[in-house]
């Protein structure tokens, strides 16, 4: 389960925070007032998630592609990608 911490927490204890997330495996959500705002995590876990995410992107693009010419633009706009 991810610590939760308010802004103003993570404004004076960032350094603090940062080790936290290093030493451990668990995230640290950043809320403002009462909403999550960010999440504060370490880099392999970071490089883990945006690698499965590259590979889900590419197997969407790949299914969209199949079975005809499509072009990319219009398969982006489907995935509701900004690229």
């Amino acid at each position: 389960m991810p610590r939760e911490v308010l802004m103003s927490e993570a404004r004076s204890n960032l350094s603090k925070l940062v080790d936290e997330v290093r030493m451990r495996t668990r995230d640290i959500i950043i809320r403002i007032r009462e909403s999550p705002a960010a999440v504060l995590m370490n880099m392999e876990r970071y490089t883990r998630l945006t690698q499965i995410e590259d590979k889900l992107l590419a197997i969407e693009l790949r299914d969209a592609l199949k079975g005809g010419t499509r072009p990319l633009e219009k398969v982006l706009e489907e995935l509701k990608l900004d690229v």
